[in-house]
Order: C-alpha cells, then structure tokens, then sequence
C-alpha cells in the first residue's frame, strides 16, 4: 500500500511513517522543512511543500491508497490573532487542497 502523509515530519506524522514502513507500506510525507529529519528508508520519500497552496505535492494522492492529513501549525505557540489564523488556514487550506 501507498500512503500519503501530509505533515509527515512532524512528531505524529513521523511515528506512523515508521510503523507503516516496519510493516512493508510505502510511504510518501509532505513537510515544510527542506529534508526529513530522521527517517531513511527505501520505501520512504519526503517532498518539501507548503500544503496550504496548491503544488506538484497534490499528484501523489492520485497514485496513493490512502492519505492522512497531519498538516498543521503548532497549537504550541502564542495564540495571537495572527497565529489563530495561521492554525486554521493550515489545516483547512491543506485539507482543501488535499480534497480537490
């Protein structure tokens, strides 16, 4: 199987890239960092993407089994007008995208 992880760096999104790879899944992960921190593997490829903006990213849905969307600014940050904006257009702009 495929799978598709929309904010695949980050502490959720990087456990289950590994167990979906400990169990033979290929995987592909989104993320804004330039490379993947931890995870090697030969099943394993990491795009640099801003998932809130359309992108070359959204072609791997079409070749995946399934997509998990764990997309999202921290909610670990000061919650000014700005930042609340930035936690909701991450994770309404980045499931859009991933639904169209």
């Amino acid at each position: 199987m495929k799978v598709l992880i929309t904010g695949g760096s980050g502490f959720v999104g990087t456990a289950l890239a590994r167990e979906l790879l400990d169990q033979g899944h290929q995987v592909v992960a989104t993320g804004t960092s330039r490379q993947h921190r931890s995870l090697r593997h030969e099943n394993f490829r990491y795009l640099q993407a801003d998932t809130t903006r359309e992108g070359d990213w959204q072609n791997e849905i079409e070749d995946a089994d399934g997509v998990v969307n764990l997309a999202g600014r921290s909610i670990f940050g000061r919650w000014t007008e700005n930042y609340k904006k930035q936690i909701h257009d991450s994770r309404i702009l980045t499931t859009r995208n991933v639904v169209d």
